[in-house]
């Protein structure tokens, strides 16, 4: 699944998606900053609850 969040914009951004997936249970995932998209490799974790782990840390998915 790949997520595009236009408003990250540090290495800081990075990391707090980066634990906020951790604590989720997501084991393997991507974050591209100069691309603005977190891409998440999740067999048991769905699209509207990755989406909600990534906005609940104050950041909009737009796709």
């Amino acid at each position: 699944m790949t997520f595009k969040v236009e408003d990250m914009s540090c290495r800081h951004c990075v990391k707090t998606i980066g634990d906020a997936l951790k604590n989720a249970g997501v084991e393997k995932f991507e974050i591209d900053l100069e691309g603005k998209t977190v891409h998440v490799f999740s067999e048991d974790k769905d699209y509207e609850t990755i989406r909600s782990v990534i906005e609940d840390k104050g950041y909009t998915v737009t796709e």
